[in-house]
């Protein structure tokens, strides 16, 4: 398969403002494909070539490109294995809260991705949409 045919799988592109006042734009299953624009738009422009450098060499390498995350079901269920002590605490956390254990860590993980990057991930059919500044919704637009 050419990198071609691969960047037009539905590959997770992601903009995201850095500190500096430029953008960072990343695919979420290619580690370390990374670039960066002065604008939302230039950061997209720029991935799309690094994206082929990476997929080159990744190929060259006889590495397995990774499948694009959209492509995955997913049932809804997950089993996590933890240590005893954490699930002591969560289980008591739960009660206090009145909720179930299963309650209790949906809405904990819930948080968590939330609170790591709310911006991060595109909003999936179903979901709250969120405010999105004007720049980063015309560059989600076009890549979703």
């Amino acid at each position: 398969m050419s990198t071609a045919e691969y960047l037009k799988k539905p590959y997770g592109r992601v903009v995201l403002p850095e500190p500096d006042g430029t953008f960072r734009g990343e695919i979420i299953e290619f580690p370390g494909c990374i670039a960066v624009g002065d604008t939302p738009a230039e950061a997209l422009a720029s991935l799309e070539d690094v994206a082929a450098a990476w997929l080159e060499a990744t190929l060259a390498k006889g590495q397995r490109v990774p499948e694009p995350v959209e492509n995955s079901d997913y049932s809804g269920k997950l089993v996590v294995r933890l240590p005893r002590s954490l699930h002591k605490r969560a289980a008591y956390q739960a009660a206090r809260e009145g909720v179930s254990l299963n309650q209790f860590i949906v809405s904990s993980l819930a948080e968590q991705v939330g609170a790591r990057s709310p911006a991060a991930f595109p909003r999936i059919d179903g979901e709250r949409k969120r405010s999105t500044p004007p720049d980063l919704k015309r560059v989600r637009d076009r890549t979703i």
